[in-house]
């Protein structure tokens, strides 16, 4: 990165700014009681920004290599140069504080304590607690979607007036849909997303089986039991 600012000077830039991304994790999708998905993700990418003549040049790639950084430095440069002829009012960058840090969010569980098999089991646990909560309210549950992503996301931000700052985070995040149905009332869906900055402590902090069996239950009696708001002005 440090490489990618000083070829960036070297090409008359006042102002250079590049910002690394990776994120590696694993995606669980459970429909219905039935695992339909278990994705290992790794992800990367890059992006350059630049100040020319007052004129910004922005670009971005998700290969790494020296050659790809190289390329996508001159492309923001000439983006920045074009713009800089078509030019208004230039672009200043203001004073502030400058850092040099390092951020690293320790998880208390760490995401490979939970093996596959356990991660689905739980989610078919809070799928069969969904139905019985819905059962005991007298509807149905016919439409059930669970995805539950585990991923740590590091960041490195280094810009040509010194600033250089890495975090490490991990990400805990759930998203659930569910569908309750009666055959006088119709349907009734419910949209439920849950995310931390923290590791599987904040899956097990949810509860899962109870957090579905209360959401699936309060669907479904509002289902059976809402009454409609009054017609007219």
């Amino acid at each position: 990165m440090e490489l990618s600012i000083n070829y960036a000077l070297d090409l008359g830039v006042e102002y250079a700014e590049v910002r690394f991304q990776s994120d590696v994790g694993e995606s669980i999708l459970l429909k219905n009681n039935v695992p339909e998905a278990s994705l290992f993700t790794e992800e990367q990418g890059i992006s350059v920004r630049v100040l020319y003549r007052g004129s910004l040049g922005f670009a971005s790639t998700n290969k790494i290599a020296k050659r790809d950084v190289i390329s996508l430095v001159k492309r923001a440069f000439k983006i920045a140069k074009a713009a800089s002829r078509v030019l208004n009012k230039e672009v200043s960058m203001g004073e502030g504080e400058l850092g040099k840090d390092k951020v690293v969010v320790k998880p208390r569980i760490g995401f490979d304590c939970a093996d596959l098999d356990s991660k689905i089991q739980l989610l078919k646990e809070a799928d069969k607690r969904a139905e019985e909560a819905a059962k005991e309210a007298k509807a149905e549950l016919p439409a059930r979607i669970f995805t539950l992503d585990t991923l740590t996301t590091e960041k490195i931000v280094m810009t040509s007036d010194g600033a250089n700052v890495t975090s490490l985070v991990p990400r805990s995040a759930l998203f659930a849909f569910l569908t309750a149905h009666d055959p006088q009332k119709g349907t009734a869906q419910r949209y439920l997303n849950l995310g931390e900055s923290a590791g599987w402590e904040a899956v097990e902090r949810w509860n899962l089986p109870k957090l579905m069996w209360e959401e699936s239950y309060s669907l479904a009696k509002t289902l059976k039991e809402a009454v409609s708001p009054p017609k007219g002005i």
